[in-house]
């Protein structure tokens, strides 16, 4: 009886022993992935900062294409940056970075507007209304949209979350009547519903 006993606790400590370990393996490996993203989330800060810095400078250049050009690639590097954190974290912080970025985009959509005005350029900007949540064909809407700006380097694409409570996207989801994702906007004129390659290259020429 006495045996019994002996193996019953040894096995019950062993048992103990065991979560522990992978209790403390499975925090370690918690802590290096939250510090991973806060360094990510760091560096995006910096360089939405700096690209905000750079549009305002770029405003001051009368017709300065080049720049406007730079901050689109920038932001389109970017851009991928902050939906891997959304999908990583959640945290407050994050959604106001987001939002900013949000800003950013529709201050470049802003700048250039006014440039093909002012400056008789070509630029073809394009909103693109899309939604995390309920959405089954706004990933495929959002890689045919890359796909085209591979063929038109004056395509800029500006991408907007419908959900956000952002003042901002929301007078541009009023001013375009936006009620179903995906949505495009292509000279102010709305598109919704999941358009193909060749729809799109129409719609565009």
């Amino acid at each position: 009886m006495g045996k019994i006993m002996f193996r019953l606790a040894l096995a019950g400590f062993i048992t103990i022993i065991v979560f522990m370990l992978g209790f403390l393996l499975g925090y370690q490996l918690f802590q290096g992935k939250l510090s991973e993203i806060q360094d990510t989330q760091n560096s995006i800060q910096a360089d939405t900062l700096s690209i905000d810095i750079e549009a305002q400078l770029a405003s001051e250049s009368a017709c300065d294409a080049n720049s406007l050009e730079a901050l689109a690639r920038k932001m389109e590097t970017l851009g991928p940056k902050v939906d891997m954190l959304e999908k990583q974290s959640r945290h407050l912080e994050l959604e106001g970075l987001k939002k900013y970025y949000a800003l950013l985009e529709i201050k470049h959509w802003l700048a250039i507007k006014s440039m093909n005005l002012r400056c008789k350029t070509d630029y073809l900007p394009v909103l693109y209304f899309y939604s995390n949540s309920e959405c089954e064909d706004c990933g495929e809407q959002g890689a045919v949209l890359l796909h085209q700006k591979t063929l038109n380097p004056k395509l800029m694409i500006y991408s907007f979350d419908i959900d956000s409570d952002l003042s901002a996207i929301k007078i541009l989801k009023s001013r375009y009547a936006i009620e179903n994702v995906p949505a495009i906007i292509v000279r102010e004129q709305r598109f919704e519903g999941l358009l193909s390659a060749d729809d799109l290259s129409r719609i565009m020429k």
